[in-house]
């Protein structure tokens, strides 16, 4: 362990190094180049109306990223991943998602693909989405966790790693495993 800003915890990992937005977008390009090499263009994705849906996806993903990152600065506190949180953030739309920037960046980034009909970077989602929540997420929370104990805890009670709600009532699957 070193002792990496103010709290003691593991150094970050390479990948919480990389800014979310450039990962997504590399994965998005790659999406792209791959489209280009090897076309594959479902007929689902060539109707305008799941076009439209895209482009509403897009939109909500930006509009969900800007509530994010407008919280985080109004509060005074970091949004750089690897960064020392100043302040435990409850309010916005943090109330609804522990990850709401990141949440957002799969949404838009499914959007984009949607609207422009394009399986490619729509598939490849899942890579940031596995980055995510397995590595850059589980970091944060580490550091959270360290930064602001029980407080944190009760706020990990009450709502989802990615969206919802819980009302404070425990979370199990049906295999009986706690879900976050």
């Amino acid at each position: 362990m070193a002792k990496f800003w103010a709290v003691p915890v593991p150094l970050p990992p390479l990948l919480v190094m990389v800014p979310p937005p450039l990962l997504y977008l590399a994965v998005f390009a790659t999406g792209l180049g791959l489209d280009a090499l090897l076309p594959w263009h479902p007929a689902w994705l060539r109707s305008p109306a799941i076009h439209a849906v895209g482009g509403l996806a897009l939109g909500l993903g930006a509009a969900l990223a800007a509530a994010g990152i407008g919280v985080l600065h109004q509060q005074r506190t970091t949004v750089i991943p690897f960064g020392q949180p100043a302040r435990l953030v409850a309010s916005g739309p943090y109330r609804i998602s522990r990850n709401p920037i990141y949440l957002a960046l799969s949404i838009g980034s499914a959007g984009a693909a949607v609207l422009l009909g394009r399986a490619w970077p729509l598939v490849l989602l899942a890579v940031p989405l596995a980055v995510m929540h397995r590595i850059v997420i589980p970091f944060e929370e580490r550091r959270l966790r360290a930064t602001f104990g029980a407080a944190y805890d009760v706020y990990c009670h009450r709502v989802r790693r990615w969206a919802g709600w819980t009302g404070g009532m425990p979370r199990r699957s049906l295999g009986g495993r706690r879900r976050t």
